[in-house]
C-alpha cells in the first residue's frame, strides 16, 4: 500500500499529493479557497480539509484524490480546527469567526449538531488521547472550552494565557499544553484539576 503526505496549499488553493516512496507530487487538486487545516480518517478513506476564507469543507475521495463534496453552513464562518472521534465517524470542527463546533458524520457527510461556545473566536479542535473529550482554545476569550464526547455538549471552559491558539494534550493524558500567541508563553494545564 503506497503512503502519501498531503500538503496543503494555502496561497494558492491547492492540496499536493505526495507520492513517499518516490518524494514526488502525484497529483495536484484543486480547493476552495485557503486550505488551512486537515485530517485524513482512521480508515484512510477520506480527506476532510477546512478552507478557511472560502467557508468551506472540501471532502476528498482518497481512492482517486478527487473533491467529491464541499460542505458549507450559514456559519460556516473561518472554519479552522477538525479533530476526529476515536472510531472515525464524527468529525468536529471549529468556525473561529461564528464561535460554534460543528459535529459532521463522516459516513453521511452532513452536519447533525452545531454547538454555540459563547465564547470569542474558537479556533482549533484536541481530542483527549482517550477520545471523551474535545479542547477548543478560545482566542479572543483567552480559555479553553471543553466538550464531552459521550453527551456533545459543553462541561466546562478554563481560563488560560492572553490569545491561546494551539493546543495538545500529553499522549497520557494528565496534562493539556496551550500555546498563547499573545504573550510568547506556553501554558501546561493538569487535566483533573485544569
Amino acid at each position: 500500500m503506497k503512503e502519501y503526505l498531503i500538503v496543503l496549499n494555502k496561497d494558492e488553493d491547492t492540496i499536493s499529493i505526495v507520492n513517499l516512496e518516490s518524494n514526488s507530487v502525484e497529483k495536484t487538486i484543486e480547493t476552495d479557497h485557503n486550505p488551512h487545516e486537515v485530517i485524513v480518517t482512521p480508515d484512510g478513506k477520506k480527506t476532510y480539509v477546512a478552507c478557511s476564507l472560502g467557508n468551506k469543507l472540501d471532502i476528498i475521495d482518497n481512492e482517486t484524490f478527487e473533491v467529491v463534496k464541499r460542505l458549507e453552513h450559514p456559519d460556516f464562518n473561518f472554519p479552522h480546527g477538525l479533530g476526529l472521534t476515536k472510531d472515525g465517524k464524527k468529525l468536529y470542527l471549529a468556525s473561529t469567526y461564528s464561535e460554534k463546533v460543528f459535529i459532521i458524520d463522516t459516513e453521511t457527510d452532513e452536519i447533525e449538531k452545531v454547538i454555540p461556545t459563547y465564547q470569542k473566536y474558537s479556533h482549533m479542535i484536541t481530542f483527549s488521547p482517550d477520545g471523551s473529550s474535545v479542547y477548543v482554545p478560545n482566542i479572543g476569550s483567552n480559555n479553553i472550552t471543553v466538550i464531552d464526547v459521550q453527551t456533545e455538549s459543553i462541561i466546562n471552559h478554563f481560563p488560560v494565557g492572553p490569545g491561546p491558539e494551539g493546543v495538545a494534550v500529553h499522549p497520557n493524558g494528565k496534562h493539556i499544553y496551550v500555546a498563547n500567541q499573545e504573550d510568547n508563553t506556553l501554558f501546561v494545564i493538569d487535566t483533573k484539576t485544569y
